[in-house]
Order: C-alpha cells, then sequence, then structure tokens
C-alpha cells in the first residue's frame, strides 16, 4: 500500500520529462545506426539500459532515508566512497580504451564508466560527511576534511583523463 502511494506523490513532470528525453534519445540513436538495413542491435541495448534505469530510479526514489538509521547511513557512505576508489582503480589499472582514454571498465559485454558513478556517489558521501558534523559545518577544518575526501577521487578521474566528470 506504501508504494502506491510513493508512487502517487512522485513528481508527473519529471517522469513525463524522463520520458520525452528518453524517446528523443532513442530516435536519435536509431537515426544515427544503421536500423534502416534492419540492424537493431543498439536500439535493443538502449532499451535494455532504459528499462534497468527506470527500475534502478523507481527503486531509489521510493526509499524513504529518514527512516534508515543515522550509523547505518553513514556505513552505506562509507561503503560508497570506498567502492567509488575501488572502481576508479580499477579503471586505471585494468580499464580499456574508449576515445582515445582510458576510462572503462568492460564486464562481459557491457562496458561501464566507473567516472558517471562516482559523480553521483560523492555528492552522497559528501552530504553524509557534512551531515555528519552538523553544526560545526562552518568551522573550516571539516570543510577541507570533505575536499581531501573529494580530491581522491577526482584526483582519480583527472588521470583518466574525463574533463567533463571533473568539472562537474
Amino acid at each position: 500500500m506504501k508504494i502506491r502511494q510513493s508512487i502517487r506523490k512522485m513528481d508527473k513532470w519529471i517522469i513525463l520529462a524522463v520520458g520525452v528525453l528518453t524517446i528523443f534519445g532513442l530516435l536519435g540513436i536509431a537515426s544515427a545506426t544503421r536500423i534502416n538495413q534492419g540492424n537493431y542491435v543498439e536500439l535493443i541495448k538502449q532499451l535494455i539500459f532504459i528499462i534497468v534505469g527506470c527500475g534502478v530510479m523507481l527503486g531509489t526514489a521510493l526509499i524513504n532515508l529518514t527512516s534508515i538509521d543515522d550509523t547505518l547511513r553513514n556505513l552505506l557512505a562509507v561503503a560508497i566512497y570506498i567502492g567509488i576508489i575501488i572502481l576508479l582503480l580499477l579503471v586505471v589499472f585494468m580499464g580499456s580504451d574508449g576515445g582515445g582514454a582510458v576510462r572503462w571498465l568492460k564486464i562481459g559485454p557491457v562496458g561501464i564508466q566507473p567516472s558517471e558513478f562516482a559523480k553521483i556517489g560523492l555528492i552522497i558521501v559528501t552530504a553524509a560527511g557534512l551531515d555528519m558534523v552538523g553544526d560545526y559545518i562552518n568551522i573550516p577544518v571539516y570543510l577541507l576534511a570533505a575536499l581531501a575526501l573529494a580530491a581522491i577521487p577526482i584526483f582519480l578521474v583527472f588521470i583518466q583523463p574525463t574533463l567533463s566528470t571533473n568539472i562537474i
């Protein structure tokens, strides 16, 4: 019952915008690939990613972060941070070339770009860290600590190089 209420509370305009952008993206892929010659592989691959992405979007939208214990939330932030560092280090040592730079990890037929996960993960980790310090957020040492923690994944992305990700 709670799932239905949560789905009803979702912002319909955001869901509509995601749907419209997805359709335009698929149309762009269809026009850029050899779909006219019966080659639907790229389009089907993108449809699978869209379905998985929508499932992840729905699943994360249903998570009530206020119901998660602070200790567990902090442990999850630490796990996310360690995961980001491990993925970025894997790119440095075992990454594959894409567009003239080593920034991809191949997992079977699928390639992932860990720097994309690092963007979201770093936001989550920084928010959790600043939430932990609470009222002490204005003390420079805590802000410097947050910057120092952010500097490690930023450096690992910088050496790939993924300039657009570093700018973000």
